[in-house]
C-alpha cells in the first residue's frame, strides 16, 4: 500500500518574489484541481455520438482551506490584506509524496477570507479561497 496521510501538508504565502512564509493553524486545505472545457464539434455527419474538441487553454482551479481563526493575529491580518489588496501572490503547497515531498507552486489571488459560524461548543475558525493564476508546477522539494 502508499496511502500517505494528510498530516504534515503546509500552504505558504508570500509577495510575487522573496520569502514565503508558512500559513500558521492550517485545518485543512484543498489543493488546486486542474480543468479544461470542450468545445462541441459534432456534425452532422457524426454518428452515434456527439465529437468534442479540448478547448485551448485550462483552469488551473482554485485552493481553499480552513484555519484557526486568531483575530489579530500574524496571518488574519495577511489574509485580510491579501484579500483587499488585490494584488498577486506566490504560494507553495507541501504535500507527501511517493519519496519525500513535493512541492505545488503558483501565483494567485486571495478571492475569500471570513470568520466561519461561532457557536457555543466551536472553536474559532476561518475559510479562504484562492483563484490559481496562469500555470503552476509540482515537483519534489528542495
Amino acid at each position: 500500500m502508499n496511502a500517505k496521510t494528510s498530516l504534515g501538508a503546509e500552504l505558504h504565502m508570500g509577495a510575487s518574489s522573496g520569502a514565503l512564509t508558512e500559513v500558521a493553524e492550517l485545518l485543512s486545505l484543498t489543493p488546486p484541481q486542474r480543468s479544461r472545457e470542450t468545445i462541441d464539434a459534432t456534425t452532422l455527419s457524426s454518428t452515434g455520438a456527439q465529437e468534442f474538441l479540448a478547448a485551448g487553454i485550462y483552469d488551473p482551479g482554485e485552493v481553499s482551506g480552513q484555519v484557526h481563526y486568531i483575530a489579530g493575529s500574524a496571518g488574519d491580518d495577511a489574509f485580510i490584506m491579501a484579500v483587499t489588496d488585490g494584488v498577486i501572490r506566490h504560494f507553495k503547497i507541501v504535500v507527501k509524496a511517493a519519496t519525500g515531498t513535493e512541492d505545488m507552486e503558483f501565483s494567485g489571488f486571495v478571492t475569500a477570507y471570513g470568520v466561519d459560524e461561532l457557536t457555543i461548543d466551536g472553536k474559532q475558525t476561518a475559510s479562504f479561497t484562492i483563484k490559481v493564476s496562469g500555470a503552476y508546477t509540482q515537483a519534489a522539494s528542495a
